[in-house]
């Protein structure tokens, strides 16, 4: 090698480790104190109201339902959705054919939808 390439590498070996020493990591401050917890609410005297029903709530069936999943389309034309696994109900909404449906459970030959 030549004496220009020695003392080529040589300074830039030094200014390398000359710039990693001259580096320090800055001291990070301390972290803010965090709020102290809400208190928690107490109890009233009023009694606790009763939350409602929803009307679009549909009736289920506890174990007797089988969980399913999976995207179904609708195969009849104007299919009857209803709120319980009971044809003699009013129902709630028709889906028309070729409708994508998201399956949840199924109830003997009911089929509940998303």
């Amino acid at each position: 090698m030549r004496m220009h390439d020695k003392w080529t590498i040589t300074a830039s070996a030094a200014l390398l480790m000359g710039a990693l020493f001259a580096c320090k990591k800055k001291e990070e401050p301390p972290p803010a104190p965090t709020p102290p917890p809400a208190p928690t609410p107490t109890a009233s005297a009023e009694p606790p109201k009763e939350e409602k029903k929803k009307d679009d709530d549909v009736k289920r069936y506890g174990d007797k339902e089988k969980e399913e999943s999976g995207t179904v389309m609708v195969l009849l034309p104007n299919a009857k959705v209803y709120k319980e696994a009971d044809d003699s109900t009013t129902h709630i909404a028709t889906l028309s054919k070729g409708t994508l449906v998201n399956r949840k459970v199924r109830y003997s030959n009911w089929m509940l939808v998303d």
